[in-house]
């Protein structure tokens, strides 16, 4: 290996779905908040569930929280986009959209 293990972990990102606040905590804690996005249990859209546990998780602040539900996932599926308008506003208004309802 040409690097320590522990930096091949910086190409990787990981999802939310640990089912505790204590396996996410440590999951930030190893490999940093900007390599965690939302992980869903089923195919298609959000599921509620999921987004609560990240709304609700102790010790995330709301830019750790828009990290894992927006910013993140944007880096990947549309980085070009992550401007006003882009993919980010489209995760943010649904963010919203969960948290209202």
């Amino acid at each position: 290996m040409k690097k320590a293990p522990s930096e091949y972990l910086k190409q990787l990102y990981f999802d939310t779905l640990v089912f505790t606040n204590e396996g996410l905590r440590h999951l930030i804690a190893e490999v940093g908040i900007s390599q965690i996005m939302l992980g869903t249990d089923g195919p298609g859209g959000w599921d509620r569930e999921a987004v609560d546990f990240v709304l609700k998780a102790p010790g995330l602040s709301d830019s750790d929280r828009r990290a894992i539900l927006a910013r993140d996932g944007c880096k990947i599926v549309a980085p070009e986009s992550t401007g006003p308008g882009g993919c980010l506003r489209a995760y943010s208004d649904r963010v919203r959209e969960f948290a209202l309802t």
